[in-house]
Formats: C-alpha cells, sequence, structure tokens
C-alpha cells in the first residue's frame, strides 16, 4: 500500500490528475472516433451508378484498388442486373494482375446465371481455377443451381461430386437445388435418391425441400406421395407455409378432389397462415367447374374483407367461374369490378366473356366483348378468335364465320387443328357440306388432323344433303389417318343415305368398310340390311317383269 503512494505525487497512482486528464481527452476525441467508425461501416458504393463512376475512375487513374474495395462494388453491380459491368470489372482485373477473390468470382458467375448462359458459367468456374481460388460453398451451391435448371444433369453431379473431393460437404441448399433440378426434367426417380441421401447423411430437409419433392410428386401425379410428405413435414416440425398449402391444394383440385383441397384451405387459416390471391384463385376457378359458383364468389368475397387485393388471375377465375355456370350478369359484374379497382383485363378476360356469352347463344354480347377488347388495345389471341367462332356456330351464323376467318387469314395469327375443326362442324351442323369438306381438305393440306367429332359432322351433313358418297370417301379417309368411330351410328347414316337413293351397291360398301373397323352392326344397321334386301328383291321383281 504504501508503495502505491509513493507513486501518487508523480500522477500514477489511482486517482492521480493524469488518470482524470486522460479521461478528459476521451471524452473530447469521443465524437471524432464515432464518425471514423460510421465512416468505416459506410458502404463504399450506393447503388449501380455509383459503383459504376468509381470503375472508371479507376480505370481512367491506372490505380490498383484493393480486392475489397472491387468486391464491393462488383456486388452493388450484380446487385443491380449489371451483368456485362460485372464480367468486365473480372477482366480488367486480369488484364491489371489483379487476383479475384471468390466473391468476386461469384458475382460473375451471377451474372452469367442471370443470363442463363452456361457456357460463360463454366468457363467462369475455369478462371477460377486458374486463378488458384479456391471456391466455396456458395460458388458451388450457385453453379448447381444454374446447372439444374437449364437441365445439365451430368454436370451437376460432376459439381457435386468436386465439392466433395475439396473436401466441401453439400448442404441442404445443395440437395434441395439438385432435387429441384431433376424433378423439372421429370426424373422423380433420381430426385427421392437424394431425398434419401439426405436423411442418410443426416441433413434435414427444409421447407424449400418438401416443397421440390410435393410439386414432383404432384407432376407424376402421386397425389397420396405428396399428402405423405405434408405430414410428414408437422411431424418433424418443418414450417408448412402458403407455398407449402398452395402446392398441395394446387395437386389436389388437378386431380379434381375438391373435398379434401377445401378441408385444406380450412386447416390452413387455422394453423394462421393467410391464404394469398393465387390460393382463391385456384379455388374459385375450380369448385366453379364444380358448379359451386356460391363457394366461388365466398372466397372473393373473404379475400375483399381480409383486404387481400385480387389479381389479375383472380378476376379472370371469377369471371370464368360466372360465365361457366350461365351467371353472365355476374360475370359482366366481376368485370366492371375488375376496372374499378384498376387491374387492367388481358386477352384471357375477354376470351372468357365472349366463351360464356356464346354458350348461351348470345352472339351480340360475344361481339361487345370482341369489339370491347380491340377498343382498349388489347390484341385478340387464336384462342379468342376461337370463342367467337364457337358462339358463331352455336347461333348458326356462317357469314360471320366466313368473315372471320378470311380476317384470321390476314391477320399475322397461325391457324391451328382446333380452329379449323370448329368452323367445320359448324358448317357440317349448318347443312353446309361442301364448305365444310373444302375446309377439312384445306386443313388436311396444312398438315393438320381433323378430329372425329368433324369427321362425324362431315359425314352426317353429307349424309342429310344425300350425298353418300362423300360420306363415304370421309368414312375411309378417317380410317386412313388413324381415327376409330366407336359405335356404327356414322355407317348406319351413310347407309340410309345409299338406301334412300335405291344404291344397294353403296350400302354393302359401307357394311364392308364398317367391318373393317372393327366393329359389329347393331339393330339399325341390321334393319337397313333387311330394308335393302327387301329393296334388292323389289328391284330385281321390276326388271324381271320389265
Amino acid at each position: 500500500m504504501a508503495f502505491l503512494c509513493s507513486f501518487r505525487g508523480i500522477g500514477l497512482g489511482p486517482g492521480s490528475a493524469r488518470d482524470g486528464i486522460c479521461r478528459r481527452e476521451v471524452r473530447r476525441d469521443l465524437p471524432v472516433m464515432r464518425v471514423q467508425q460510421q465512416q468505416r461501416r459506410a458502404p463504399l458504393v450506393r447503388g449501380a451508378e455509383d459503383a459504376k463512376e468509381k470503375v472508371s475512375t479507376w480505370k481512367r487513374c491506372g490505380g490498383k484498388p484493393s480486392v475489397y474495395k472491387i468486391a464491393q462494388v462488383t456486388e452493388a453491380l450484380t446487385r443491380s442486373g449489371e451483368t456485362n459491368d460485372v464480367i468486365d470489372v473480372l477482366n480488367w482485373m486480369i488484364d491489371k494482375e489483379l487476383r479475384p477473390n471468390c466473391r468476386i468470382f461469384l458475382c460473375v458467375l451471377k451474372a452469367y446465371g442471370k443470363r442463363k448462359d452456361v457456357a460463360g458459367l463454366l468457363a467462369t468456374h475455369k478462371r477460377l481455377q486458374e486463378a488458384n481460388v479456391n471456391a466455396n460453398i456458395y460458388v458451388y451451391n450457385y453453379i448447381i443451381n444454374v446447372l439444374g435448371k437449364n437441365g445439365r444433369m451430368k454436370e451437376m453431379r460432376q459439381f457435386k461430386e468436386e465439392m466433395e473431393r475439396n473436401d466441401i460437404h453439400p448442404d441442404v441448399i445443395t440437395f434441395s437445388a439438385m432435387i429441384d433440378g431433376y424433378s423439372k426434367r421429370g426424373n422423380l426417380t433420381e430426385a427421392l435418391a437424394l431425398y434419401e441421401e439426405m436423411k442418410e447423411r443426416r441433413i434435414e430437409p427444409d421447407t424449400v425441400t418438401y416443397a421440390t419433392i410435393i410439386n414432383a410428386l404432384g407432376r407424376n401425379g402421386d397425389v397420396s406421395g405428396a399428402i405423405s410428405l405434408f405430414e410428414e413435414m408437422g411431424r418433424i416440425h418443418v414450417k408448412q407455409n402458403v407455398v407449402i398449402f398452395n402446392s398441395l391444394i394446387h395437386i389436389l383440385l388437378k386431380n379434381g378432389d375438391v373435398v379434401n383441397a377445401k378441408s385444406l384451405f380450412h386447416r390452413m387459416k387455422e394453423h394462421r397462415i393467410e391464404p394469398d390471391p393465387f390460393t382463391y384463385s385456384e379455388l374459385i376457378h375450380s369448385t366453379a367447374k364444380t358448379g359451386d359458383l356460391q363457394f366461388a364468389i365466398s372466397c372473393f368475397i373473404e379475400m375483399q374483407r381480409k383486404q387481400i387485393t385480387p389479381n389479375l388471375v383472380t378476376y379472370n377465375a371469377l369471371i370464368d367461374a360466372c360465365a361457366k355456370n350461365g351467371d353472365m350478369e355476374g360475370a359482366i359484374s366481376a368485370f366492371r369490378l375488375m376496372q374499378r379497382a384498376g387491374v387492367r383485363p388481358n386477352d384471357v378476360t375477354y376470351t372468357v366473356l365472349i366463351d360464356g356469352a356464346g354458350r348461351l347463344g348470345d352472339v351480340k354480347r360475344a361481339e361487345e366483348a370482341f369489339e370491347h377488347m380491340k377498343n382498349v388495345g388489347v390484341e385478340p389471341s387464336l384462342v379468342c378468335y376461337t370463342a367467337l367462332l364457337c358462339a358463331y356456330s352455336k347461333a348458326g351464323s356462317t357469314k360471320k364465320i366466313k368473315s372471320t376467318m378470311r380476317k384470321l387469314e390476314k391477320a399475322s395469327l397461325k391457324l391451328d387443328s382446333v380452329v379449323y375443326n370448329v368452323v367445320i362442324e359448324a358448317y357440317a351442323r349448318n347443312g353446309q357440306s361442301n364448305d365444310a369438306l373444302n375446309t377439312l381438305k384445306d386443313m388436311q393440306q396444312r398438315g393438320m388432323k381433323p378430329t372425329l367429332n368433324a369427321y362425324h359432322a362431315v359425314v352426317l351433313a353429307c349424309a342429310e344433303r344425300g350425298d353418300a358418297k362423300s360420306g363415304l370417301s370421309s368414312l375411309k379417309e378417317m380410317q386412313s389417318v388413324g381415327l376409330r368411330a366407336g359405335c356404327c351410328s356414322m355407317y348406319n347414316v351413310v347407309m340410309k343415305a345409299f338406301l334412300s337413293r335405291n344404291d344397294v351397291q353403296g350400302v354393302y360398301r359401307t357394311v364392308a368398310l364398317l367391318k373393317t373397323h372393327g366393329l359389329r352392326s347393331d339393330s339399325t344397321t341390321k334393319d337397313i340390311l333387311k330394308y335393302t334386301r327387301e329393296a334388292k328383291v323389289r328391284r330385281e321383281k321390276a326388271l324381271a317383269k320389265g
């Protein structure tokens, strides 16, 4: 104690004057120290323009900034999507003999990944190796993810093996990316094998992993497998989010299981997971198909009550629900509500309205929707034109069908088999067999195949007009393109047409064709043959008397 006291006088002991001076100096310098600390924490660049300016200055001045600073600039350019500038920075560094680090190479890999330039991505990895830079797990995971998304499965596997050789252990992100790659290519076996490998390595699958496999099982039609994985998530306490619920609801609805989809929807809310516009759109669209318009409307009202903003898909689903259930007033009300909400209708919206009006035979309303669409600058798609043609077909407006077909020929839209089949059936149903046959020939010359319904309509039209020969030719043609009628009705109408003209040989030729198609005569066929034999006997007697 005496020893310590001896130093107090010269300012070195506890509580000395010197101690007080030091405290005052610290208090005085504290604001300056804080500013310096903030400057060290502040980012080097603020946005893409600032980053570009920094690079330009370095190039102009010929300086050699630190790799740390270059990495910050490169990351800023990557975040802003400036892929060309990112690649340019790497090339400049190599020219200046500056050694890029792993962060910079990762930015360049991301630049090529955004471009979907797999060749550039692989070349960058090669440059990374040549620069003796050790790739980390982030680099490998990014490369594996891009390769998987672009279907380069063999190379994806090779990178997994390479990372393991370099003593970098694949993690949940690695496996999830690989599972996603195989799933999207339809290789469910490999995807599930990777999932099992994860579990063997004691790598816990996360929400992304489960979502990927559930979607893959759904695409493969394995609904029970998807449900089983969903339940497994709950058992091992992996978070079930809105994406997972949406995936399973979509799978159930796609397979027509509306009851379980609704049940899952209620369960979702019980778990305090808020449905999003996708959830509601799926339910509105699918339940409307089953005729449950009330549930579809209740979903939309619930969205409004919860202040969940409906999007274009939601409105289109609601309009479609009303239209398909014959409630055109409801469909138009939903359309007006959509406009008031500031959601711009697209060609799908108008196609649904035209199709709905056409189903009810309301050609005027279908035409109004079509004209409104053009007036607001929405370009009609081929599907939209097809819906209009169907409306004309139902109403028997063949003149308008011809007019619309001329417009389609002038437009840049390429006609497909659906349009031709609709037009053929329309002409045939309205007794215009020549137009139907001409359209059929035109369709075949363009390399398209008519449907069985189109042939059926043409055969009926020819038979009703008494043109049994054209009807028989159409039946032969139908057989030559590999189409087969399920019953004798098409053959019977042709046989009746021949019989009405007392063409016994024509009846027998049709029966022979029926047999070559592997069909058995039904009661109508037998009656026609009976009348044919009687007609033949009468004819022979008449000739004998003559």
